[in-house]
């Protein structure tokens, strides 16, 4: 910047009338002042959202010396999106504005044809279990009062505690894709050459089929590697009604749980937040990541019309399937209905049926 200062002003090197330090105090200045009144701005820029759009929603509450402390905000197609899609939604905190050290917690789901829903957003002041609880109050009041029938969010117990509270009847779910990348941070020094193993085990325990085998084996898999005392262990297995398959099965995660959803699910937050984003420029991101994926969901609906589907097994069930689901799901549910060919049904004398792979007796 100083090269180019004594160039427009025709000046020797070092002999403008401010130097390094100068400059870097002058944009350290404009940054405060900006920030000083970012927060401000921020609550104008929602009313003139709101004024421009009336289904547009915001919320928000100061603390005693008069600073902001919450805010959360909806917009109107978040909304009716959550009409269609709120029954399984991703709650996720990874991100903080490192600018204002304050967390931003952001609601997303999955529509029918497979892509990401941009529900609504909140900025905290912290981390605490009333912060959780007030952000999820407002965004249930944003939504007519629906509450999700599943909810996913990493393993924080300040938002565990905000879920029990507010949303009593919604299946409390921990997220696999955090606890998959937490795992060699706590785990690869431990085991060492022994952690790849121990790996493969893990994640063939998180898919069995019955609570008492996942018990039995997660004992086993302790003892094998020496790791009872292990504190972070305890406390996953302290929360098994809320990760592994066989707790789960009886509920709808409209796929959000595979580490590869979830992984997609954060790179999309990930792309959308910049850490050093000044809040009036951040709720215009947001704003054009909405409008992204309702275009992204519009083009999705016009290729559906002009695609042609192919017909695999001929059942009527797949043909029925074929008219009334999208292309995404239609997919999901053929893989599913040709899978089903390799297994074989036998009725047992206790008058119930056992399904079981033709070939691989695990499989069942």
């Amino acid at each position: 910047m100083l090269r180019i200062l004594e160039t427009e002003h025709e000046v020797g090197v070092g002999c403008l009338p401010f130097n390094v330090k100068d400059v870097y105090n002058f944009l350290s200045s404009q940054k405060s002042f900006k920030r000083e009144n970012d927060a401000a701005n921020l609550v104008l820029k929602c009313k003139h959202l709101k004024s421009l759009d009336l289904e547009f929603q915001y919320e928000y509450q100061v603390d005693d010396e008069n600073r902001l402390e919450y805010i959360t905000w909806c917009h109107s197609t978040s909304i009716r999106g959550y009409q269609l899609y709120g029954d399984v939604v991703v709650f996720d905190t990874t991100y903080k504005l490192n600018a204002y050290d304050m967390p931003i917690g952001v609601w997303v789901g999955v529509n029918n044809h497979g892509c990401s829903v941009f529900f609504g957003c909140c900025l905290l002041r912290d981390e605490q279990q009333t912060s959780f609880e007030w952000a999820f109050k407002v965004f249930l009041k944003f939504m007519g009062g629906k509450v999700p029938k599943t909810i996913i969010t990493d393993d924080d117990p300040q938002i565990g505690g905000a879920i029990e509270n507010i949303c009593p009847a919604t299946k409390h779910a921990l997220c696999m894709w955090h606890i998959a990348k937490k795992i060699p941070e706590v785990l690869s020094s431990v085991l060492k050459s022994q952690f790849k193993e121990w790996n493969k085990a893990f994640q063939k325990l998180s898919k069995l089929e019955t609570e008492e085998d996942f018990d039995k084996g997660w004992q086993a898999m302790l003892e094998e590697y020496d790791l009872v005392a292990n504190g972070h262990l305890r406390r996953l297995y302290l929360n098994r009604s809320k990760w592994p398959k066989p707790y789960l099965r009886s509920y709808f995660f409209a796929g959000m749980r595979t580490i590869g959803k979830s992984e997609s699910m954060n790179t999309f937050i990930k792309h959308t937040i910049s850490s050093q984003t000044h809040l009036t420029d951040f709720i215009d991101q947001i704003g054009k990541a909405v409008g992204v994926l309702v275009q992204k969901g519009e083009q999705k609906d016009m290729q559906q019309k002009a695609t042609t589907l192919t017909i695999l097994t001929q059942q009527p069930i797949e043909i029925h399937a074929s008219k009334v689901l999208t292309l995404y799901a239609f997919r999901k549910y053929q893989n599913e209905i040709v899978e089903s060919s390799s297994y074989e049904c036998y009725q047992s004398d206790h008058g119930f049926w056992i399904v079981r792979h033709a070939e691989h007796v695990d499989k069942w």
